[in-house]
């Protein structure tokens, strides 16, 4: 403001009263993961983990088939009981590289996809055997992982609608349309390994890779032109993508046009 033109500031006082505040409480209240027939219940887990043993061999020969000289492993999906939260959190082991890639909640269910290390396998299988044989530590407390068995349901080989992350009603309908796709891929050991083999993958499965990359601190997402078909038949042999979205239009376009002209 010119010199000479300030003026004092309105200062409106008596207007306002004081009040005393508490925060109300807050009350959270976790719904209880109910009991199963253990012996049943494990038995049926067991039996799940057997079906992903021959897979995890066939995943371990396209892999190595495709070039790969580490890494080998294979997506897998764990499914709650329906109205319980999965615990998920539970899932994951980085002393093995076990990794937790995404979590899904659709209706009254929650999924989780989990890369398996090969040769790793065998953690679940100790899990489940704790859980059936009741294990105690020393002092006799319970040391079962019933916390964890008790809301998983159903485990299997990671479909491509497990990798899904984007709305379900942008899920491609045809199998055969092409479209560009959010690929994230997690950090792992050496994020610019898992970004380099991923581009050499993909080139040999005959995908159109942008270049560049949009880099988060525990993800890395790259553009890929496919089809769904194309995608689901290499999840196998690409078993690095945490998740998939469609990619969406930005307003660069927009951004790029003139002052005038926007």
């Amino acid at each position: 403001m010119p010199e000479g033109k300030k003026q004092r500031h309105f200062i409106l006082e008596g207007v306002t009263h004081a009040e005393q505040f508490a925060r109300p409480p807050r009350v959270i209240q976790s719904k209880p993961v109910p009991e199963r027939d253990r012996h049943r219940h494990g038995t049926a887990l067991q039996g799940q983990i057997e079906t992903l043993k021959p897979e995890l061999a066939a995943a371990r020969k396209v892999q190595e088939e495709a070039g790969l000289e580490g890494g080998f492993g294979l997506q897998a999906e764990f499914e709650s009981f329906p109205d319980i939260e999965l615990a998920f959190e539970r899932l994951a082991r980085e002393k093995l590289g076990i990794e937790l890639l995404n979590v899904r909640h659709d209706d009254k269910l929650t999924y989780a996809t989990v890369f398996v290390p090969d040769g790793k396998l065998a953690h679940f299988e100790n899990l489940i055997q704790d859980y059936l044989a009741e294990k105690r530590d020393i002092n006799g407390n319970l040391r079962d992982h019933r916390t964890l068995i008790n809301t998983i349901k159903q485990i299997r080989v990671a479909s491509l609608r497990a990798l899904w992350t984007d709305d379900p009603k942008v899920f491609p309908e045809k199998a055969d349309e092409i479209f560009w796709w959010e690929v994230w891929l997690p950090v792992g050991a050496d994020r610019n390994a898992t970004v380099e083999n991923f581009r050499r993958l993909a080139k040999a499965q005959e995908f159109d890779v942008a270049e560049g990359e949009a880099i988060f601190p525990e993800r890395t997402v790259l553009l890929v032109r496919t089809s769904a078909e194309k995608m689901a038949r290499s999840m196998m042999t690409i078993n690095s993508i945490a998740e998939l979205r469609r990619a969406k239009e930005t307003a660069e376009f927009f951004d790029a046009l003139p002052p005038e002209e926007q």
